[in-house]
C-alpha cells in the first residue's frame, strides 16, 4: 500500500493522522516517509491532492459510451501514481 493511500485509510477510519503508523501500514520506514513528506502538512496536502483527482471524474459523467474507457483509464493511471515505489 502506498504511503497516500495508507494515509486515506487512516483518516476515513480514525480521523488523524499518525505518521509512524501510516509509514508502517504502507510498509516503508519512517525516514523514507518523511524524505517524501516533511510535514504532516505535505502528506494530507497530497492526500487531498490525489483525492480531488479521484471525485473530478465522479462528478462529471462521461458524455458519450468510449469517454467511458478514457475514464478508466486515467483513474488507472492515478491508482498507479499512488503506487509509486517510495
Amino acid at each position: 500500500m502506498s504511503p497516500i493511500a495508507a494515509a486515506r485509510t487512516a483518516i476515513a477510519d480514525a480521523g488523524e493522522v499518525k505518521l509512524n503508523a501510516i509509514a508502517r501500514q504502507a510498509g516503508v520506514g519512517q525516514g523514507t516517509l518523511y524524505r517524501h513528506f516533511p510535514t504532516r502538512e505535505d502528506l494530507l496536502a497530497e492526500v487531498y491532492r490525489s483525492t480531488r483527482s479521484r471525485l473530478r471524474f465522479l462528478l462529471i459523467p462521461p458524455v458519450c459510451f468510449w469517454e467511458v474507457g478514457r475514464v478508466y483509464t486515467e483513474l488507472a493511471a492515478l491508482e498507479e501514481e499512488d503506487e509509486r515505489d517510495y
